[in-house]
């Protein structure tokens, strides 16, 4: 899957971007000889625009993703439409380079344009072309004065030091036409890793033999990428989240990337006493009382999580609903402006938070999984939703609410219950 989100967004969110979509345009054959046959000006049009729009230069277009079906006629009129704008103003030794993820495994058809974006995408990280597969004898009519296609792996070109851009061609059976510009990621500053910011690196295997293989390939993996261009938080998501789990597992907490490679190399010697799990353990939730809250307690989940957002919203909605703040606000308030050390801000916001928490774990699981809970003061509300399950918001903010005109002290909430 591709996510797409304005650069800013990103940044805040402190997601490192695979590449820039700088432009697309589309329009359609129009009138043509047949339906299945394309028009040749309707495409060099949708490309010209493109470039407008984007403010790009034809010469900067390193390198097409094309359509590219196979078809006499089909890859002919692509092509010559690529070749007229793009390669106009070239040098002779500038020549167009063209390929089609279709030689790989196929026409993927309504897929296949998701598949030469990705593919594009990887073309601009890894500064080279794939070769594409089976191209032997180029069709005549084809300009390939002007064009290449790489039948090795090809460094992506940059002609007079320009920043090399990459485009994408789709079309429809129907004679509807897409384009889309593609540039490189800005260089992001990562997050370095810092010492008091721990991660957990989870493996799981079928055996022994390959859990000891899986941490050596990671910490291979490791060494093989100095400078990284990851952290170590995404590494660590990519482990949890990335592959499956199987019955023999581990963790390692680490605190940088050296210190996980140092461990992955002794987990390499030591898989073999390792077991794997024969009973489920059973999960408890535990939820604190007042005094745990800080100024931005759960910001990151809300911001990349959607069950956490409509829980809050949801939380936020009922909280104004009984006469109290506007809980969304005091959540995302900044340090300088947080009031969450007042009780009436502060429990509501707890119980927001807990409730996103929990719904975000269990889902729909709460009836079908062995678990176990406890509660201390305002946190028995939280206890009472997972048990609940059905309208916590309704059922436990006007318990919550009614506490907000009594005295600012920590036991309040718990005097009330």
């Amino acid at each position: 899957a591709i996510l797409l989100m304005p650069l800013r967004l990103a940044q805040g969110l402190g997601l490192k971007p695979r590449a820039l979509l700088i432009a697309t345009a589309s329009n359609q054959d129009g009138r043509s000889s047949t339906l299945t046959v394309p028009s040749q000006e309707a495409q060099e049009e949708m490309i010209r625009e493109a470039l407008q729009t984007a403010q790009v230069d034809a010469r900067d277009i390193a390198y097409v993703e094309a359509h590219g079906t196979g078809t006499t006629v089909g890859d002919r009129i692509e092509v010559r439409a690529l070749a007229a704008v793009l390669t106009k103003s070239r040098a002779p030794n500038e020549r167009l380079l063209l390929g089609s993820v279709k030689t790989n495994f196929g026409h993927l058809e309504p897929a296949s344009g998701l598949a030469g974006l990705v593919k594009a995408v990887l073309v601009l990280e890894q500064h080279s072309v794939p070769p594409n597969l089976h191209f032997e004898s180029p069709n005549p009519r084809l300009p390939m004065d002007r064009i290449v296609v790489p039948t090795t792996l090809t460094p992506l070109p940059s002609f007079d030091g320009r920043t090399p851009h990459v485009a994408v061609n789709s079309f429809g059976f129907g004679g509807s036409n897409a384009h889309a510009l593609l540039a490189p990621a800005p260089a992001l500053d990562l997050v370095p890793d810092v010492l008091d910011e721990p991660c957990v690196f989870p493996l799981s295997a079928r055996g022994a033999s390959a859990l000891a293989d899986y941490a050596n390939d990671f910490a291979q993996f490791i060494s093989d990428n100095t400078p990284p261009p990851f952290s170590l938080r995404d590494l660590c998501a990519a482990a949890a989240l990335g592959k499956s789990h199987h019955s023999l597992r581990t963790a390692l907490v680490a605190d940088s990337l050296s210190s996980l490679q140092t461990q992955l190399l002794s987990l390499r010697q030591s898989a073999r006493d390792l077991s794997p799990a024969t009973a489920i353990p059973k999960i408890a939730f535990v939820f604190s009382g007042q005094g745990s809250q800080w100024w931005a307690m759960g910001r990151q989940l809300y911001h990349r999580e959607k069950i956490i957002r409509d829980v809050w919203e949801q939380c936020d909605a009922v909280c104004q609903k009984l006469g109290g703040p506007k809980l969304l606000d005091s959540l995302l308030a900044t340090e300088a402006d947080s009031a969450l050390d007042r009780t009436d801000i502060a429990q509501p916001a707890l119980l927001a938070n807990k409730f996103g928490r929990t719904v975000a774990l269990l889902g729909d699981r709460a009836k079908r999984i062995d678990w176990a809970q406890c509660g201390r003061s305002g946190g028995r509300l939280g206890r009472g939703h997972i048990r609940a399950r059905s309208n916590y918001a309704r059922r436990h903010f006007p318990k919550s609410m009614a506490i907000k005109n009594a005295r600012p002290r920590t036991n309040a909430c718990c005097e009330y219950l």
